[in-house]
């Protein structure tokens, strides 16, 4: 990338300098005026939009640069940086729907008294996810024997994850992502679902595995690009017993 900064005077403002980038995208794309006040500014916004023509002084509205950068720098389906083996977990508190009500389940305060295996799911009452939740289910003893507690994760309301659960015979613990906080603090969250099912909604989890031991520690993480692949539910089992 080739970048040159060029100045002008600024008669009538604070700052005797003004620096400007104008940003082309293409032919035929508008271009937009970046006006800043040091050329320090003007090098780090040259790194982040790539090609750029310097201008003459031009009127901006400064208030709209935050957009402006959001706008230009942003690229298709991009997504926050997965949580990897080695991170510390990230905490939150979500919604699950228990015989008593509605209760809040906090990770912070489930780890230490067990490793746990928080398990992301697309979408209730939908065929994978149902096999997944229902196996887990049937075969809870073999995690609570490597003293694991299991956490199914998606972002459905509380109450249809009940629903779900009662007509499934699902017995873990469902946690409504109903706002995708969690989704995308993990990474696994995407940006449109099955757009060639125009299922365009974002925020939809990720197919995802993440083992948490007893410090808080993420000892396993694995990520399904599509919502058919399962977790490698062998490979979590290895890691708990290595744990």
């Amino acid at each position: 990338m080739r970048c040159q900064i060029a100045a002008s005077n600024a008669g009538g403002l604070a700052s005797p300098k003004h620096f400007h980038v104008r940003s082309a995208a293409g032919q035929g794309v508008t271009e937009v005026i970046h006006e800043f006040f040091d050329a320090a500014a003007t090098t780090e916004m040259a790194a982040k939009l790539g090609k750029f023509v310097f201008h003459e002084r031009v009127p901006v509205d400064r208030r709209q640069l935050a957009s402006i950068v959001a706008a230009q720098t942003s690229t298709p389906n991009q997504t926050t940086m997965t949580i990897k083996v080695g991170d510390s977990a990230p905490d939150f508190t979500l919604v699950t729907k228990t015989a008593e009500g509605p209760q809040l389940i906090k990770l912070s305060e489930q780890i230490g008294s067990a490793n746990i295996l928080l398990l992301f799911v697309p979408m209730a009452f939908t065929g994978v996810c149902t096999k997944e939740m229902c196996d887990i289910s049937t075969g809870i003893k073999d995690y609570e024997d490597l003293d694991a507690k299991v956490f199914g994760i998606s972002g459905d309301n509380p109450f249809a994850q009940a629903a779900w659960a009662a007509k499934e015979a699902i017995t873990i613990p469902l946690l409504s992502d109903y706002e995708h906080t969690v989704a995308k603090a993990y990474g696994v969250a995407y940006d449109q679902f099955l757009p060639e099912a125009n299922l365009i909604m974002g925020g939809v989890p990720k197919r995802s595995a993440f083992l948490i031991d007893k410090h808080g520690v993420v000892r396993y993480a694995e990520v399904q690009d599509h919502p058919k692949d399962l977790p490698d539910f062998d490979a979590i089992k290895a890691t708990l017993r290595a744990l």
